[in-house]
């Protein structure tokens, strides 16, 4: 298996409290400076978003990170988050009260957890999901409801002594089922599984494995709904030593039609999926270097796991089976002013079609540290608006930022922060903003023959792709079923 993100010990084991306490040292601890040394600052955007709404939930002692919103069919508005205090993870349920993100109850005990999501159920409940280590120190997937004032038992929904079970995923589909995805973790071969719960027969549904490729590792998946019957799964498999983009169909008794999206012999990873409600599935992703992760990889920047990151767009037309590719301007990598367009890398994009319009956000590097960034883009016009950027918003790598639509048009996003301005780490709180989608934003200057950008040959390039192919921009479902 080919282990991405995190060494195989880490993802089954994950001793997670070390990497938060590590990221939430108080600034002027560690390492001493000479006195009268400079630290280099990172520069200031100088657009930025348009927002109607901005929260945060923060606390000096107390790192809060890894984010997730959803926004129930009554229009209540819920955030979960993990807490650190130095000593351990807890897992936190909060509500948008106003232009206050209000703390509602402490849904985990006290432990190591890792990346979690929540859905609103059709019931009027709220579902928190996430992962934590248990006595075998190994990490479970775990899920609580939330409802009617008051948290239900705590489900374990996936253990094994033999993988770990973490990177959820959860959305709620048309007629209000919860639905989650998730990543298991074993040696030889991760899978994705799903299950999905409905308050009309109150418990889960059995384990489906939704990856159907039988060698390499599949990874982070992402659920869209299209109608009643099943649920949309993105995610990337890295079969034949690289890393391509698949796509599944599961339907409520359990059958799976998994099929590759995009298979080029570059990187494209990490998806992002949302529904445009006329048949199709916008899908971005990172895409990135050949050989990404194997015997070419280094650690200077033409080398290491974000050289050549860029974004990847495009829409899969359901009743076709086919995939188009959109070129994304500035060679993939749109950054706002001052620092150079296209920048230096961009990662973990996340996707939401809404009215017409393509929303797309994602992390930037801004020299020295990461900050998000916002485009829109018009299928019908072909016009993408100038990046725009969350001067709010620095962090490492690697920390997603989500954007979710509300049942009324209201486009959100949700981030952690430590607002550093050096590349020295903070304490982190959360965020949450609303979008101002009426905002006159600045159209990008029209590109001549923009096309998709692709990577150079990798030198030394010491492991060929397995099969060989071109460099073809897509490939449909009819050539890629399994």
């Amino acid at each position: 298996m080919k282990v991405r993100h995190f060494g195989l010990a880490a993802l089954l084991f994950l001793p997670f409290a070390l990497l938060l306490a590590q990221e939430a040292q108080p600034k002027g601890k560690g390492k001493t400076k000479a006195k009268g040394a400079r630290k280099a600052k990172g520069m200031e955007p100088r657009s930025l978003a348009p927002v109607a709404m901005n929260l945060k939930s923060s606390e000096e002692k107390l790192h809060r990170d890894f984010p997730d919103f959803c926004v129930a069919k009554n229009g209540e508005s819920w955030m979960t988050y993990i807490e650190n205090d130095g000593t351990a993870d807890t897992l936190h349920l909060a509500r948008r009260d106003g232009a206050n993100l209000v703390h509602v109850a402490e849904v985990s005990k006290p432990g190591v957890l890792h990346q979690p999501a929540i859905a609103a159920d059709g019931a009027g409940g709220v579902w928190c999901l996430w992962g934590q280590v248990d006595t075998q120190d190994v990490m479970t997937l775990r899920a609580r409801r939330f409802f009617a004032g008051a948290l239900g038992q705590e489900i374990v929904l996936a253990a094994s002594t033999e993988a770990g079970n973490t990177f959820a995923d959860a959305g709620t589909d048309i007629a209000g089922r919860v639905w989650v995805a998730w990543q298991e973790v074993r040696p030889g071969a991760s899978r994705i599984v799903t299950r999905h719960w409905s308050a009309e027969v109150p418990e889960w549904s059995v384990p489906v494995c939704v990856s159907q490729a039988k060698s390499g590792g599949n990874w982070e998946p992402r659920l869209a709904f299209t109608d009643e019957a099943g649920a949309w799964v993105a995610y990337d498999c890295s079969m034949g030593s690289e890393f391509n983009l698949r796509l599944a169909r599961v339907s409520l008794d359990g059958a799976v039609k998994d099929q590759v999206l995009l298979d080029t012999p570059e990187y494209e990873a990490r998806a992002s999926i949302s529904s445009d409600g006329a048949g199709g599935l916008w899908i971005a992703a990172e895409r990135g270097r050949r050989q990404w992760g194997l015997d070419s990889r280094g650690h200077e920047n033409a080398m290491g796991f974000n050289a050549q990151k860029r974004l990847l767009l495009g829409r899969y037309d359901i009743a076709t089976g086919k995939f188009d590719e959109v070129a994304v301007p500035a060679n993939g990598r749109p950054t706002p002013a001052p620092d150079p367009s296209p920048g230096f890398a961009v990662n973990v994009p996340s996707v939401c079609f809404r009215e017409g319009q393509v929303w797309l956000s994602y992390r930037y590097y801004s020299n020295l540290f990461w900050r998000v960034a916002l485009v829109r883009y018009s299928p019908q016009s072909k016009e993408w608006t100038e990046p725009v950027a969350f001067a709010d918003s620095t962090m490492g790598q690697d920390r997603h930022q989500e954007l979710t639509l509300g049942p009324k048009g209201g486009l959100w996003i949700t981030w952690p922060s430590d607002l550093r301005t050096t590349k020295e780490p903070g304490v982190a709180g959360v965020h949450l903003a609303q979008i101002n989608t009426d905002a006159n934003l600045q159209v990008m200057p029209t590109e001549s023959e923009v096309e998709v950008a692709r990577s150079p040959e990798p030198t030394p390039y010491l492991n060929k792709p397995r099969p060989p192919r071109s460099l073809g921009a897509g490939s449909s479902s009819s050539s890629g079923t399994t």
